[in-house]
């Protein structure tokens, strides 16, 4: 591994670094009051299902893919805590929904360096990142148990594959980008 490569991967590092400090810091902000509506109701949604007999959230407005995945994150800790004997620290839905819109906003900070890797040089893709990992309204609604993270992450993710099918012509891309 030449030095070169080594600074780079190490300057995109720490520009996500940078950009997940400010997403997932104080993620418990708000002493558990919702201030957020759409965070209300997807708790909510999320503590009424109960694997396997009633899967219906009842909340359909920005779709379910958010709401599963908190919900099948919160089983997944119950069953560890279970076989630990209850002495696992299960997080709350609340938290939860939170964990992953930071977790996709900061995964986004490097999707936008891919993406603009395609059509600028290194520097100007090392700001784009860091302007993406500084932006405010990203940062705040990473702090929110919403799906605005995630389905931007997935926009761009999307986005990232379409222009590589369009530069290089393999359908994998378009596939996945599809996907």
């Amino acid at each position: 591994m030449n030095r070169f490569f080594q600074k780079e991967v190490l300057l995109i590092f720490l520009v996500i670094a940078i950009g997940g400090v400010f997403r997932f810091y104080k993620l418990d902000w708000g002493q558990g009051l919702f201030t957020h509506p759409d965070e209300y109701h997807i708790v909510t949604s999320v503590n009424q299902l109960s694997f396997p007999t009633q899967m219906h959230p009842h909340f359909f407005s920005y779709g379910t893919v958010t709401i599963y995945l908190i919900y099948f994150t919160q089983e997944f800790f119950n069953f560890l805590s279970a076989i630990h004997n209850s002495q696992f620290i299960i997080p709350n839905t609340f938290i939860i929904g939170r964990f992953y819109s930071a977790l996709f906003s900061t995964l986004t900070v490097f999707i936008i360096y891919q993406i603009s890797r395609l059509f600028m040089n290194k520097d100007l893709s090392y700001t784009a990142a860091f302007l993406v990992a500084l932006t405010p309204g990203l940062i705040q609604q990473a702090h929110f148990a919403t799906p605005e993270s995630i389905q931007t992450f997935f926009l761009f993710l999307s986005l990232f594959f379409m222009i590589k099918f369009i530069k290089r012509d393999l359908i994998l891309n378009l596939a996945v980008s599809s996907i």
